[in-house]
């Protein structure tokens, strides 16, 4: 992404203090711009005559909306999907640990260069890697290994030097736990095979440097390994990967969409089509049956709703709410929170007045916490980018 084209238009800043679900909401916003499939309509579009407002440990959120479960490109279900996944993983790695058992992590990538299409490389990575899983030299290496089976992780960055960069993130379980000599043996057969069909398939040599087999010593680290995206820690961390020299994620690339930056949203739009219906975790044959895990599809685990109902609220109440964007939307939640149904029909009275009067600031200040000076509410108009936020994007 070059410094040319990385253009800012009119953009919708975050407010100073920006918490994790406002960024999500927010982030969704930008999806629903730029985005594929049904992102665009999640959480925007109702599908009930009623919308439920519940409370779970404190935390509200609405039900009665259309849900798009992708992990891929919302970081709304991303973040509900994401948790799941991480509580399967450690779930499984417990399990192989009682029964004496061992769990070792292993990253697979390829050399990939700026300008190849990340549809092309997702997919020769694919296919890679299910002919590294085929023939007798991976039976050898499986029954040396003593492996039970694996569960890989697809993630994808996006880097302005080589462009699009998927991998995979690989949790190999095994009988027992490995020797060291035994682990830097099998490390080296493992990358040397991966090594062998890449450059059969035409691509350059990989780098032994960045493939290191450990093991993971506990639950929490097996499951962020190759479950975090979507997490708490991505969001509130957009852009670290990126100060580091390193790629940035596709919620950075959307969170610069979001403050305008025309050639990070055509980035995302590209990234959202490619990964559209592909699998983020998969699952060894017979691994979820071994240790008893199930297994809920995406979109199941985007819909469920928990905690206990707060109020019931007509549905057209809330689309004016929608309409005026996800900051007020939050902040019915909010008063959902603070002070139950009686704060949420405060805040629908005093919204209807607030539409209604040319001076918006008090309702703003009220819901919002904006004052006098910050004009980049909801009902504001939008500003360009500074040279500030151009900087720390490292865009110049």
């Amino acid at each position: 992404m070059s410094a040319e084209t990385l253009v800012n238009t009119q953009a919708e800043f975050p407010p100073p203090s920006e918490g994790t679900r406002d960024r999500r909401y927010r982030l969704r916003a930008a999806a629903a711009k730029v985005g594929y499939g049904r992102v665009r309509r999640c959480g925007r579009k109702r599908v009930s005559l009623t919308v439920q407002i519940r409370n779970h440990d404190g935390v509200c959120s609405a039900s009665g909306f259309e849900t798009c479960g992708s992990i891929w490109s919302c970081p709304v279900c991303a973040a509900k999907i994401s948790e799941v996944r991480r509580q399967e993983v450690r779930k499984a790695m417990l399990g192989c640990s009682e029964a004496g058992g061992a769990v070792y992590m292993m990253a697979f990538t390829a050399p990939h260069y700026r300008g190849q299409g990340l549809r092309g490389l997702k997919d020769r990575m694919g296919l890679a890697w299910r002919k590294m899983l085929s023939g007798a030299p991976w039976g050898r290496l499986r029954g040396d290994m003593g492996l039970i089976g694996y569960i890989k992780g697809l993630e994808v960055t996006h880097g302005i030097k080589n462009g699009w960069h998927p991998h995979f993130h690989i949790l190999f379980f095994l009988e027992k736990p490995l020797t060291e000599q035994e682990r830097e043996k099998f490390e080296w057969k493992l990358f040397n095979r991966w090594d062998q069909i890449v450059c059969e398939a035409g691509s350059d040599p990989c780098n032994f440097a960045v493939f290191k087999l450990e093991q993971a010593h506990t639950p929490e680290a097996a499951g962020d390994y190759v479950a975090k995206f979507g997490s708490d820690y991505e969001i509130t961390h957009l852009h670290t990967k990126a100060a580091k020299g390193g790629g940035r994620s596709p919620w950075a690339l959307l969170d610069l969409s979001a403050k305008g930056y025309q050639e990070a949203g055509k980035r995302f739009g590209e990234y959202s089509r490619a990964m559209f219906g592909a699998r983020q975790l998969t699952w060894s044959k017979g691994l979820k049956d071994l240790y008893r895990v199930s297994d809920p599809s995406d979109e199941d685990v985007a819909e469920t709703n928990h905690g206990d109902v707060v109020i019931t609220l007509d549905g057209k109440e809330v689309d004016e709410v929608q309409r005026a964007g996800y900051r007020c939307f939050l902040a019915m939640l909010r008063a959902a929170e603070t002070g139950g149904a009686v704060a949420v029909r405060a805040f629908l009275r005093d919204f209807g007045l607030g539409r209604r009067s040319d001076d918006l600031r008090a309702f703003r200040s009220q819901y919002y916490g904006e004052t006098d000076n910050d004009d980049k509410g909801e009902f504001a108009g939008r500003a360009p980018a500074s040279k500030r936020d151009m900087a720390v994007h490292g865009v110049h």
